[in-house]
């Protein structure tokens, strides 16, 4: 037999921040003098969860083989979306006032926020399969507002980065699949999720 249990506590928050196109920025996120003025003029734009940290999550058990014998596969990772398309992300995330919504670009594989009704991604959540490394690319700014669900806001001064915007549960979960194999050629499989809610976030810059 074999059984596998998702325990995320401990995964930690990938964060990711609005750029800001002046030079003296307010993005006070680090203590790399030189990585602050690049994510001053830019924004940190792309977050990730790796593969080692997503794979910790999962803990797997297996009974003894038994006469026939048997081995167990490497494990395969995959997104599990529980909302739907065009359903807004958070139900209140927003970018510059437009209507921030779900859309599936690869089942299993990768899901985007778009601007209601077109297909312009304001961030993109993909994972590997074989390794389970996630990653989260913003390319459009997110309103930071108390109405648009951010957990500390809106600031009324600098620094400005701690006024997040976190994704919320129930919408988007991670996969671990397994599959052992006997000396007859048998197959069991077993899977277990975790959610992504409180994973990512974006801060105000």
């Amino acid at each position: 037999a074999l059984a596998i249990t998702a325990d995320e506590t401990s995964l930690g928050v990938a964060t990711t921040y609005d750029g800001n196109t002046t030079t003296d920025g307010n993005y006070q996120g680090g203590t790399d003098a030189a990585a602050d003025a690049t994510d001053q003029a830019a924004g940190q734009t792309t977050a990730t969860l790796t593969a080692a940290d997503v794979a910790n999550v999962f803990s797997t058990t297996t009974s003894a083989a038994g006469a026939d014998g048997g081995s167990t596969g490497d494990p395969s990772y995959s997104l599990v979306f529980a909302g739907t398309d065009g359903a807004q992300v958070n139900g209140s995330w927003t970018s510059d006032g437009t209507e921030v919504d779900w859309l599936e670009i690869s089942a299993g594989t990768s899901y985007a926020g778009v601007l209601t009704g077109t297909t312009t991604q304001v961030f993109l959540i993909e994972i590997t399969a074989s390794t389970g490394e996630i990653n989260f690319t913003q390319f459009e700014n997110l309103d930071h507002t108390t109405a648009a669900g951010a957990s500390q806001g809106p600031e009324s001064s600098q620094p400005y980065s701690d006024d997040y915007l976190t994704l919320d549960a129930s919408q988007l979960s991670v996969q671990q699949s397994i599959t052992l194999t006997d000396g007859d050629g048998d197959t069991t499989t077993a899977t277990d999720t975790f959610d992504l809610g409180g994973n990512f976030r974006i801060g105000d810059d």
